[in-house]
């Protein structure tokens, strides 16, 4: 018994180590164009070890997503603790710029996250790890979900919006800006003098004061 529970605690770490090695790698040269041969050598062991413990890239994708998804997670609840008594606007200003402070601080979880495609079958089952991280993400899309319907109760934001479509475009919108800001850094800032803070300024008001999406009414 007590060698089970060590040979499952050594697995573990393994995969830990392995996961924490892909994010290195992915980190260095983005997700599509890395291999699991790329992840082995950065975890110094044979690829053979690799696919003992994960049966595809995919597998370690979804690993390094669920780390990412967990932590904005955590994160945008704690906003929303912190902001629980502000007017839903600034509630969703606050969601905002945690997504945008996890653009800075963790730019690998973030770049995974927005540049990975899963197979359409692939969160089929929830208990998987793509399944996982879905259920993960779609709580974090309820964060924003809540915000608006709140918004809307109380006569801040349009009521003809469906809320759960309302929040899937603005985190489209913020991550799709955020994305290009950070691959095209130099030429925003040297054709439009325009660095990633005045991005998101422009975006958040464009987002929360625009009549197509939310608005607020006088």
């Amino acid at each position: 018994m007590h060698n089970e529970a060590l040979s499952s605690r050594l697995n573990q770490a393994r995969k830990e180590l392995l996961v924490d090695a892909a994010e290195i790698v992915f980190l260095r040269g983005g997700v599509e164009s890395s291999s699991m041969s790329d992840i082995a050598k950065e975890a110094g062991c044979s690829k053979r070890t690799v696919y003992h413990h994960f049966s595809s890239k995919d597998d370690l994708i979804a690993e390094v997503m669920l780390r990412g998804f967990t932590l904005l997670l955590e994160k945008l609840e704690e906003a929303e603790r912190a902001n629980e008594a502000a007017n839903p606007l600034m509630r969703l200003q606050g969601a905002a710029r945690v997504l945008f402070d996890f653009h800075n601080d963790y730019p690998e979880y973030f770049r995974t996250i927005v540049e990975y495609q899963p197979q359409e079958d692939a969160c089929e089952s929830p208990d998987s790890i793509l399944g996982r991280m879905y259920l993960l993400g779609n709580r974090a899309n309820d964060v924003l979900v809540s915000i608006i319907t709140d918004g809307q109760q109380q006569g801040i934001f349009r009521r003809d919006l469906d809320p759960d479509a309302a929040a899937a475009t603005l985190w489209v919108s913020v991550q799709g800006a955020l994305w290009v800001g950070m691959r095209k850094t130099h030429y925003l800032q040297a054709s439009h003098n325009l660095d990633q803070e005045t991005l998101f300024g422009i975006l958040l008001g464009l987002l929360t004061e625009s009549p197509l999406y939310l608005h607020t009414e006088n």
